[in-house]
């Protein structure tokens, strides 16, 4: 089942910027962003929710919010939006960057002493937020398989418990030696935070970036295991015996990905978030323009990445801009933000399915429906 409606406005051919040109991408194509968007659904993908802002105004749902029911995705469902949290915390850490209490050259070691091995070098924040610390992930050692999931759901993980299952493995590289995305790097973000504001991370996200922005139905979980409604269902497939079932996971608690990936938002709100964060509205310039800088050499899952910040580059037949944004997937929900430099087209989708985290992830389905919002049939 499908709801949509849209109102496109005229595209400008070209966009005079303060800080740069670049060329507007192909008018909005709300009849192919809507193929795109039905695409997404199918195999592990039960719904799914997109919504375009900025020069045209479009939302579109499709399939349905629950495995057993009919019922289809509502337009303003809240979802869990996994790492995108990053790049509200990485604007967090910014923001203490901007205020003069922590430097991107301090290594973390000064401000949590004990945190990491004795043995380690000098970890900066600029290597956290950018994933070159050569840090492990704690990941495929925590609630990583449908049955660690529905079996630890509910368990309460501490921060320096995720950080010291990390650790326990080897080193991947030597500090700016290599780029390897890892959780457990906003793990240490979270605690900073704590350390320099005396307030959870939570807390500053909320008073820094959710109130001031009106995020409305936006939130940062602690323990919390709730998605309030309206929601669509999240699932893992748990295998027994031979026999496959559905196990709906919607409740969970967030604390397994605590500042890595715990905060609950909607396709409004992130699209609200992106449009302050890429127009000046958070950071002073210098930080957002290091902000969006990608690592030099580096990728994410074929993605550049800067400092919480990826970057996907549109095809040549598109103009070729750099999109930014982020991705997330967690427990059973898969999400994507993207916008162009100056705003002016933004692009949000969720799915929620019965696959856990990457395991058969809909990222490349919702890669492609992001390219035909901006870049339309070409």
């Amino acid at each position: 089942m499908e709801t949509m409606k849209h109102t496109v406005k005229p595209v400008a051919l070209a966009l005079a910027l303060t800080m740069l040109c670049v060329t507007a991408p192909p008018p909005f194509d709300a009849a192919a962003t809507a193929r795109a968007v039905r695409a997404v659904v199918g195999g592990p993908v039960l719904g799914v929710l997109a919504r375009v802002g900025g020069d045209a105004r479009w939302t579109a749902t499709a399939g349905r919010a629950e495995a057993d029911r009919p019922r289809p995705v509502p337009a303003n469902a809240r979802f869990r939006i996994g790492s995108i949290t990053k790049t509200f915390v990485a604007t967090v850490v910014l923001s203490l960057v901007a205020e003069g209490e922590i430097t991107l050259d301090d290594p973390i070691q000064r401000h949590l002493p004990g945190v990491l091995p004795a043995d380690y070098p000098p970890i900066t924040v600029r290597q956290l937020l950018r994933h070159t610390s050569g840090i492990p992930n704690y990941r495929p050692s925590v609630m990583s398989t449908p049955e660690t999931v529905v079996r630890d759901r509910f368990r309460r993980w501490r921060p320096e418990e995720l950080i010291r299952i990390a650790t326990a493995q080897p080193r991947l590289f030597e500090p700016d030696a290599g780029q390897s995305y890892a959780n457990t790097n906003y793990i240490l973000l979270g605690l900073l935070i704590k350390k320099i504001t005396h307030r959870s991370w939570q807390r500053e996200v909320t008073e820094r970036l959710i109130k001031p922005l009106g995020l409305t139905a936006t939130s940062a979980p602690r323990t919390d295991p709730k998605v309030p409604t309206p929601h669509a269902h999240a699932y893992v497939t748990l295998t027994r015996d031979g026999a496959t079932r559905l196990v709906d996971v919607t409740r969970i608690s967030p604390s397994a990905v605590d500042a890595a990936g715990a905060m609950i938002s909607t396709s409004h709100d992130l699209d609200v978030f992106l449009h302050a964060l890429l127009t000046g509205r958070l950071l002073p310039e210098p930080l957002l323009a290091e902000m969006l800088r990608p690592f030099p050499g580096g990728s994410v899952g074929g993605a550049g990445y800067g400092l919480g910040m990826m970057t996907v580059t549109l095809p040549p037949a598109c103009g070729g801009q750099t999109l930014y944004g982020h991705g997330g997937g967690t427990f059973g929900y898969s999400s994507l933000v993207l916008a162009t430099r100056d705003a002016r087209r933004r692009f949000t989708i969720s799915a929620n399915t019965t696959a856990l985290d990457e395991a058969n992830s809909p990222v490349e389905k919702l890669l492609a429906a992001a390219r035909t919002a901006f870049c339309g049939g070409t």
